[in-house]
């Protein structure tokens, strides 16, 4: 009953009035006020949610581990630069935001110094990296030659390039599993949902993964 209830993150972004309505909620903070948390703890308003679209910066946070987890999440980027018809994502996190490299670099670093040997790369999208995704990609199996097993949560085939082939090619410790946000295998459809791919860029890209990796 003592307890102070915060609520955030994208729902309370894009659905501000139906939790500040809430007599039980003490605070609700937009996603880009959540990474000051502290600040807004001691605040006299009950909602604080600005605008998405004016953050330029990310969740910096430091993870040092996933409890009951063998695998490990790293975040790369967040937001989405893309406006797919039926999708609330960008509304909710904003524009394309890509974490440094060095950052990614040293939160991996922890994380394998903690004993994780699987090691995901997440975004929202993730393959619009900036500047390549495929380069960081590189970037980090160069530096960590040992890693057991680097993954990826969903990549978007529209955005995957030749030298992320080469890499799959090139490198055994990348897992040979791959989630692709596809949606619909009708061009019609992907159309009509304003996605950048068709079903022949989607099969083609599957066609050389699988070729390199089968």
């Amino acid at each position: 009953p003592n307890s102070k209830i915060v609520v955030t993150g994208c729902a309370a972004q894009v659905s501000t009035s139906r939790f500040s309505q809430m007599e039980e909620v003490d605070l609700v903070l937009g996603n880009k006020e959540k990474t000051e948390i502290e600040k807004y703890l001691v605040s006299k308003d009950k909602t604080v949610v600005g605008d998405i679209f004016s953050f330029s910066g990310y969740d910096a946070y430091m993870i040092t581990g996933f409890e009951g987890r063998e695998r490990a999440f790293v975040e790369i980027q967040q937001g989405c630069d893309h406006r797919c018809t039926y999708c609330i994502i960008p509304y909710a996190r904003g524009n394309n935001r890509s974490v440094k490299k060095e950052k990614i670099i040293e939160q991996i670093k922890v994380l394998l110094d903690e004993g994780f040997k699987e090691i995901c790369l997440t975004g929202i999208d993730a393959c619009s990296y900036k500047p390549s995704f495929s380069g960081l990609v590189e970037d980090i199996l160069k530096t960590f030659p040992n890693l057991p097993s680097l993954q990826f949560g969903s990549l978007d085939p529209a955005s995957l390039d030749e030298n992320f082939i080469k890499l799959v090619k090139e490198y055994k410790n990348i897992n040979p599993h791959f989630h692709f946000s596809i949606q619909s295998g009708d061009n019609l459809i992907l159309k009509r949902m304003g996605r950048r791919s068709t079903s022949e860029t989607i099969w083609n890209v599957v066609s050389k993964l699988r070729k390199e990796l089968p």
